[in-house]
């Protein structure tokens, strides 16, 4: 389990924006070449009857008196592991096609074949580091 905390910010992390996500990355070297897991914090949106819903919320939440900015994320990790695990945080831009969730619907300039799936790197528009370090992982399922 990883955890991700926005200290003094005053909306979601990402913001909720269809096309910005984080990507958090797990790996055995610090290069983070070969990820062995990845997880994604952003705001999935799908077709529901006649209009767009949310499907699936990762943002880390705004602080209240009652919620912490804290977004704990789950990754399924088999043994054996490293003595050391490296971690790589980025923000991702992607395009309006790349935001949408599924082939199952599209906008009109968009065939719906071409649709990817939200996390497709294909259409990526902007990448940028946030951080990187190093942990020891607890345990493996």
């Amino acid at each position: 389990m990883a955890e991700v905390r926005a200290r003094d910010v005053g909306h979601r992390v990402p913001t909720g924006d269809p096309f910005r996500r984080l990507r958090l990355r797990l790996c055995r070297e610090p290069a983070c070449a070969s990820p062995i897991a990845t997880r994604f914090l952003m705001r999935r949106f799908e077709i529901r009857g006649d209009g767009w819903t949310l499907g699936e919320d990762t943002t880390v939440p705004v602080e209240t008196a009652s919620t912490p900015p804290v977004r704990r994320l789950e990754f399924p990790l088999t043994a054996p592991l490293p003595e050391v695990l490296h971690w790589w945080l980025a923000q991702r831009r992607v395009t309006a096609a790349g935001a949408l969730q599924s082939n199952r619907e599209s906008p009109p300039s968009v065939p719906k074949r071409t649709v990817p799936s939200s996390t497709s790197s294909a259409y990526t528009r902007g990448s940028a580091s946030l951080g990187s370090g190093r942990t020891v992982p607890l345990s493996a399922s």
